[in-house]
């Protein structure tokens, strides 16, 4: 929404996927980057941006236990508009709201996931499974609980 940073209802429904992604795939780090429309200053946007980008970050350690290492946050301010609405170009309202939008971007891999090298017959077929996938959540449900 113009000048706020709070997640909307979709937002969110979006993060949590975005949650499901990276919980699927424990050795992908991203970047939340968000950016703004040309209202306001350049110096303004950068920082409702960084609140932005910070807003959406924030929900997933908080509410789906992201690990802090995994994800991180930048504001873009308007240096990278989507359409022609840049300063003194007269737009509508869902011109100016298509600028306003967060962005996922993969920055890296930090460990190969163990279960890449295997087929799908070999994770059915292994017994250790599930305690594997109870012993990683437990892990990030440590890390997550030690970082707030």
């Amino acid at each position: 929404d113009f000048d706020k940073w709070a997640i909307r209802p979709e937002a969110a429904n979006t993060l949590d996927k975005l949650a499901v992604f990276l919980k699927d795939n424990p050795g992908i780090t991203v970047e939340l980057g968000s950016h703004t429309d040309a209202r306001g200053s350049d110096d303004y946007n950068l920082l409702l941006s960084d609140k932005r980008a910070a807003s959406a970050v924030g929900y997933l350690l908080e509410q789906q236990g992201i690990d802090t290492e995994k994800i991180t946050s930048k504001g873009y301010g308007e240096t990278a508009l989507v359409n022609r609405c840049d300063d003194g170009q007269s737009c509508s309202e869902t011109e100016h709201q298509m600028n306003r939008r967060t962005e996922i971007k993969i920055t890296g891999i930090v460990a190969e996931d163990p279960l890449w090298p295997k087929t799908l017959k070999q994770i059915i077929e292994d017994k250790e499974l599930y305690r594997k996938v109870l012993d990683q959540e437990k892990r990030q449900k440590a890390l997550s609980s030690r970082s707030k």
